[in-house]
């Protein structure tokens, strides 16, 4: 494993698969990256799969005499997130991506955002569902059209996360963890809620809430209902209603539309050529990210919010 540094456009800390996708978009981005590790298995798989030598050192040390690069793209475990992107800070990274949550629970990323603040960093978190072709086909036909309504689910597969994963702590905060892949899209459609009102019922061992229904109002006078049930059958889904249509994110992947007076669902026609040749969202975030187009991104500050407003609120 390479410990010399070398000027690089971009610092990736983590050796994982998610690191390696997001090393693959850099690359045909025409980036340089210098990718960081913990584990010596993990980083020879990493350099195995991706001819990219991966450094030990932490991320800290390795840049104590040398110019650091003004970007880095965090994807590492949920528990290690808001350690590595407070490093990153410190040191003096300005532009950072930080794969969701950001953090274990509100406190760590209120922690992040205040530091970011302090140093004057742009810190985001990798909603990478806000960069589907199928979400940015259906944001275009909503700014036409006017959103009415939105319903979601966002249903978790209890027992197969039970079997997967093993880490407690993670475990307990998979609503955060998680689940918010959906809620973050779902009000990224409708904006800041107005008003929730939520209700909740427990069944699990490992997570204080399995049951969930409620509903309320955006800001934008958007009208919303949710449900989810992680003990029963289920999946994700997303269905926005504007005054001429009914679309459907199931899977999210995926735009059908139910025109007015019509019980047809139809698939709508989406160039996603990238979601197929990377991992869903993975380019055109990563893409908007480097090239400083910030608009769509998920920010910490936003993120923070989030978590007051509407997380809390739903899974109280």
């Amino acid at each position: 494993m390479s410990d010399h540094v070398k000027k690089t456009d971009l610092i990736i800390v983590g050796c994982g698969l998610i690191a390696m996708e997001y090393v693959s978009i850099a690359k045909d981005l025409g980036k340089t990256v210098q990718v960081f590790g913990r584990g010596i298995k993990s980083a020879e798989n990493f350099t195995e799969k991706t001819n990219l030598e991966v450094c030990l050192t932490p991320v800290s040390t390795y840049y104590t005499n040398s110019k650091v690069p003004k970007q880095a793209i965090v994807a590492v475990n949920v528990d290690s997130l808001k350690n590595v992107t407070v490093q990153l800070i410190k040191i003096g990274v300005k532009y950072i991506l930080v794969e969701k949550p950001g953090g274990l629970n509100s406190k760590e990323i209120k922690e992040i955002n205040d530091l970011a603040k302090k140093y004057k960093t742009k810190v985001f978190i990798a909603y990478n569902r806000r960069f589907f072709s199928s979400v940015i086909e259906l944001k275009k036909r909503i700014k036409k059209e006017g959103l009415l309504s939105v319903k979601f689910d966002f249903t978790e597969w209890a027992q197969r996360i039970e079997e997967v994963q093993k880490n407690k702590l993670i475990l307990e905060n998979w609503f955060l963890a998680n689940t918010t892949h959906v809620i973050d899209l779902a009000f990224s459609f409708m904006g800041q809620p107005k008003k929730i009102f939520s209700n909740v019922a427990p069944g699990l061992k490992w997570h204080k809430n399995a049951v969930y229904s409620g509903s309320g109002i955006s800001k934008k006078n958007v009208v919303f209902s949710y449900h989810a049930n992680w003990i029963s059958g289920g999946r994700w889904m997303v269905e926005c209603f504007t005054k001429e249509n009914r679309y459907l994110l199931c899977p999210m992947e995926e735009l059908q539309v139910q025109k007015l007076n019509s019980i047809v669902l139809e698939k709508v026609d989406i160039d996603d050529q990238f979601d197929k040749k990377y991992k869903p969202g993975f380019y055109l975030q990563t893409k908007c990210f480097l090239e400083n187009k910030f608009s769509d991104l998920c920010t910490i500050d936003e993120h923070y919010l989030n978590t007051k407003t509407i997380y809390s609120k739903i899974n109280a």
